[in-house]
């Protein structure tokens, strides 16, 4: 079966059709990142944002241009089932820090203050200019000039 597969024409048009799709992802790829240099100021979360979504690009490109393959039809299928799994799995294991990074986000979105305006953390009892932002975390410093590194889960609170 293997050997009337090899030397067979249908071999070279499997091949063809896993090289347009790896081709394809290639160039999707470049044409998201011309399209993200549009961005005036490369930020942490937008640093952020386009590494997630490059990676999402090439396992897609990587599992379409396997799933042309008979043999990896099935593989394809189950990567695609499993990814939800891990994904579940990675979720549970990092939900503290994924619950910082998406807490980052929302605060990058909102704006709800900026790098420069005077907060003050009610549960924390912490007042001070707000002197970065991170995805992870966001730096205080108190009238005492004392930096406080502070969890955006817990800004959010």
């Amino acid at each position: 079966m293997l050997d009337s597969f090899l030397y067979s024409d249908y071999i070279l048009w499997v091949l063809a059709r896993a090289g347009v799709t790896f081709t394809a992802t290639l160039l999707v790829i470049k044409v998201f990142r011309i399209l993200w240099r549009t961005f005036k100021k490369e930020t942490i979360h937008k640093m952020f944002i386009k590494n997630v979504l490059t990676a999402a690009i090439w396992v897609i490109g990587l599992v379409l241009s396997l799933s042309w393959f008979p043999r990896f039809t099935y593989l394809a299928g189950a990567l695609i089932a499993g990814s939800g799994f891990v994904a579940l799995i990675i979720g549970l294991a990092a939900q503290e820090s994924m619950g910082n990074a998406f807490n980052g986000l929302f605060i990058s979105i909102f704006k709800p203050f900026e790098v420069g305006d005077r907060i003050h953390l009610v549960k924390a009892n912490i007042t001070g200019f707000v002197e970065n932002i991170t995805i992870r975390h966001t730096v205080i410093r108190t009238f005492v000039n004392s930096r406080i590194i502070i969890p955006n889960s817990v800004i959010n609170q």
